[in-house]
């Protein structure tokens, strides 16, 4: 278990590190085009992004899945890498010839040679997508760490080419050239593996149809995830036909993916870890992992969420500008929306393990439609607003759907005591806040001293009123230096 957690908490502070260079550059990009480029810049994100996700997340996890169950094998990659090459090659070439084709389905011709210039980074990433997956299967987390830094440093080319006056177009290619950097150093990585374990530690074979098998399911899984969160902003451009309230909106929609981007990693160290477990048929262990996560993302995201709600329109203006204030009504609604996505990917990482991925994609085949059919009435009649609202909706009828399944599959123990605990903190939340807006009025950078009061007094009433157990101390203390465990220990005692 401990080995779990530190990959978990490796791979979280990478992700952390990642988002906030993701951010640093999106929050650049949203200030310097403005809304409305913004607006485009992120319809096409969100257009491609739906089309690309076909090769970032089948393939890529077959090879996780197979490295992690065949002990490193060599082979897995090779496969992995003729298979996904194949793929991206087609979803590549369709794109760039169909270009005008999908601007037409959103309305607007003149994206034509953005949608190209994003098309790309397609097969770039689906590449570094497979050897991201065979570091991962090998449980190379420290080089998975580094690769998702390196990928998003490379991003910066996109600030650069704004600046110098290349526009959306310029936003796009810097996306692209971020990608190939990527690409560069996950094969130095993966090179580097391979020489460590010597040429000769091949441990296994896995046949090609074995591999699509697993992945086509997943594929379908990872474009209905994707459309579930991009679903709005291209509801937005096609209904309200606005690119200002697309850029407003999108700088909520960046904002709400905060938790999704930094806690994916939970997914990512669990499906191997689940589909090891669960092939030895580990019950008691599975349910562990299963039961623990659920309860570390309940501690940590919702006071998170419940933070975000009472200060959403200060923050959008302090992350993106005064311009964006207008972002605050749907982030208030929109975040709390992401983190019912982000335990949608646990909850499907944990389906998928099982070997049943058609699960999932039942379930968010539902999310996806209901996603739809929401956004077409709602956002008519309450703009940004019922998207936000659409998105949220149909995420928490995924959560009750999966959450009902995976609860009679694995029987998760969450105790009352705790969730109650969790509920008396959130209390606490809303009432510090309601005290101190009443005396002081927190705007700008002071918005983040706020937030420190809230989240500090929380997690003091979770230690006061013992909301936590033991065993959570144990991965603590192993998690950190011995001389401040040791001094946690005197404490916590």
């Amino acid at each position: 278990m401990s080995k779990v957690i530190r990959g978990l908490l490796l791979l979280s502070v990478a992700n952390f590190l990642a988002a906030g260079i993701g951010y640093v550059i999106h929050v650049a990009l949203g200030r310097a085009l403005g809304p409305e480029g913004y607006g485009v810049f992120n319809t096409i994100n969100s257009l491609v992004s739906v089309i690309a996700i076909l090769t970032a997340a089948g393939i890529p996890l077959a090879v996780s899945k197979y490295t992690a169950e065949l002990e490193g094998s060599d082979r897995v990659l090779k496969k992995g890498l003729t298979l996904q090459s194949i793929l991206a090659a087609i979803v590549f070439i369709f794109l760039m010839l169909n270009a005008e084709f999908v601007a037409g389905l959103i309305g607007d011709l003149s994206l034509v040679p953005l949608i190209r210039i994003a098309a790309l980074g397609i097969p770039i990433m689906a590449l570094y997508s497979v050897f991201d997956g065979f570091l991962n299967g090998n449980s190379s987390f420290g080089r998975q760490t580094a690769d998702s830094i390196i990928v998003n440093i490379g991003k910066l080319f996109a600030i650069v080419l704004v600046i110098i006056g290349f526009g959306v177009a310029g936003a796009l290619g810097g996306y692209v050239l971020g990608a190939m950097l990527g690409l560069i150093a996950t094969v130095i990585f993966c090179w580097m593996l391979l020489k460590e374990r010597g040429a000769n530690k091949s441990r296994g074979n896995i046949e090609y149809a074995r591999m699509l098998n697993f992945a086509i399911p997943i594929m379908l899984v990872s474009l209905l995830s994707t459309l579930l969160y991009n679903i709005d902003i291209l509801s937005i451009k096609i209904l309200l036909k606005s690119d200002e309230l697309t850029g407003i909106y999108s700088a909520a929609s960046m904002i709400s993916r905060v938790p999704m981007l930094v806690f994916g990693a939970i997914a990512t160290v669990l499906f191997p870890t689940l589909s090891y477990s669960m092939s030895k048929n580990e019950v008691d262990r599975t349910r562990k992992y299963i039961s623990n996560t659920i309860r570390y993302l309940l501690i940590l995201l919702l006071p998170m969420a419940l933070i975000v709600g009472l200060t959403s329109g200060g923050l959008a203006s302090l992350i993106y500008s005064a311009k964006y204030q207008a972002a605050g009504e749907p982030l208030s609604i929109l975040f709390f929306g992401f983190i019912g996505i982000v335990f949608m990917q646990l909850f499907s990482t944990v389906i998928n393990a099982e070997g049943k991925p058609m699960v999932t994609v039942a379930i968010l085949l539902i999310c996806a439609v209901s996603s739809i059919l929401l956004n077409l009435i709602l956002d008519p009649m309450l703009g940004i607003v019922g998207a936000a609202t659409a998105t949220t909706i149909s995420t928490y009828v995924g959560i009750i759907i999966a959450g009902a399944y995976i609860n009679k599959k694995h029987k998760i123990d969450i105790k009352l005591n705790s969730i109650s605990k969790m509920i008396g903190g959130l209390a606490l939340i809303a009432l510090l806040w309601t005290v101190l807006n009443n005396f002081l009025t927190f705007k700008g950078v002071y918005l983040l001293i706020e937030y420190a009061i809230l989240f500090g007094a929380y997690l003091l009433f979770l230690f006061i009123v013992k909301g936590y157990e033991t065993e959570d101390l144990e991965v603590l203390y192993k998690l950190l230096p011995s001389k401040v465990s040791g001094v946690l220990k005197k404490v916590t005692l």
